[in-house]
């Protein structure tokens, strides 16, 4: 998957306009541990307009997901890297 610009950039933006982008965005059963962890990075990016502004609403939900999307790419590639999963 290459390097997608976000598309969720509006004032109104939350996190069921961020799910949904994510959700359109997966990558399929099979892919490559290093798109997974591109993917995982990807969805902290879509998070990043509502992560950045503390006054939204959805404000401290959005940190949390955007962690939990951001270990899961450093576990990836932490993984792949041991077990040499270069599928």
């Amino acid at each position: 998957m290459s390097a997608p610009t976000n598309p969720l950039t509006t004032t109104t933006l939350t996190l069921y306009d961020v799910c949904r982008s994510i959700a359109t965005t997966c990558p399929p059963l099979g892919a490559p541990p290093e798109q997974i962890a591109r993917w995982f990075e990807y969805c902290v990016r879509l998070l990043a307009p509502i992560t950045r502004d503390r006054s939204h609403p959805e404000h401290h939900e959005a940190v949390e997901m955007a962690a939990k999307y951001s270990h899961d790419a450093l576990a990836t590639r932490e993984a792949a890297r041991v077990n040499g999963a270069a599928r």
